[in-house]
């Protein structure tokens, strides 16, 4: 698995885990053109982050910080080796642990983000409640990404975010939301 574009572009990500379910390069391609090309200074949340090849990702486009959350220990741990390896660790944190409380967590930090990726194990999250909890994370103008099995229903609407965007890669969709007045005035 490699980064495919940006300054980090073509550096290997290692993978710990057989179970961890990468977000492809092609996936993580149709994202970037989705969320467009200005990254610089933006705060980015990967969740269920396994590889954090989308962080890592974001980094290499430009992106400030990437706070990333995985409840595998020794996942977070490659993730932590692999920023330093990539001479970024100084715009990595990682949350160890479970994903809704770290939601809750860094609300009560009152951290916001420009972007918010999950990418949970497929058929394993109510969307509605992990979209709530994004809320108080999420910049006025930021985005919530959901990389999900293409069976799976995901809400139109959830707590004042619409989905503004949906598209399929053969056996990943990618849901993309944004705030009601965001996405009223994009059209």
């Amino acid at each position: 698995m490699r980064i495919a574009g940006g300054r980090l572009k073509g550096r290997r990500i290692p993978v710990v885990r057989e179970q961890v379910r990468p977000t492809t390069e092609r996936v993580r391609e149709a994202l970037m053109s989705i969320l467009g090309p200005q990254w610089t200074a933006r705060k980015v949340l990967d969740a269920y982050a396994g590889s954090g090849a989308f962080g890592f990702e974001a980094i290499s486009r430009g992106a400030s910080a990437v706070q990333f959350v995985e409840k595998n220990g020794r996942t977070a741990d490659q993730i932590m080796q692999t920023a330093e390896v990539f001479d970024v660790a100084n715009q990595v944190r990682i949350y160890r642990g479970n994903t809704l409380v770290a939601l809750k967590q860094l609300a009560l930090q009152q951290e916001v983000y420009d972007v918010l990726f999950f990418d949970p194990p497929y058929e394993s999250v109510e969307w509605s409640t992990l979209i709530a909890l994004c809320i108080p994370l999420l910049d006025r103008d930021g985005l919530v990404v959901l990389e999900h099995s293409p069976t799976e229903n995901v809400p139109e609407t959830a707590e004042g975010l619409v989905l503004s965007d949906a598209r399929r890669y053969g056996s990943s969709a990618i849901s993309v939301y944004g705030h009601v007045k965001r996405a009223e005035e994009s059209q």
